[in-house]
């Protein structure tokens, strides 16, 4: 499992939160459960479970997000087994979908 940081930007429904978004590459050949917990949790969170998901799909460029409050830290990072990857308190856009 690798995950990279995507973007991050405010959430018009939650002021005070950002919306962070990461991929994920999976190696492994089918969907993987990864529940909330020792190999999965998100920092620096009163609560490890801030929405990441749980399941893992097979193969390269997954897309997963949750919210976070950039407004009460300067950081959130995510880790899954080993791998991590964080996101500041800093806004990056996140790219919008061509119609």
């Amino acid at each position: 499992m690798s995950l990279s940081a995507l973007c991050n930007e405010p959430t018009a429904e939650r002021p005070g939160y950002c919306r962070a978004v990461f991929t994920y590459n999976s190696s492994h050949t089918a969907p993987r459960r990864i529940p909330v917990g020792v190999s999965n949790f998100v920092l620096p969170m009163p609560n490890v479970d801030s929405g990441q998901p749980e399941v893992f799909l097979p193969g390269n460029s997954h897309t997963a997000s949750f919210t976070w409050p950039c407004g009460a830290f300067t950081y959130t990072r995510w880790t899954v087994e080993r791998s991590s990857a964080a996101h500041t308190s800093a806004r990056r856009a996140c790219p919008t979908a061509s119609t």
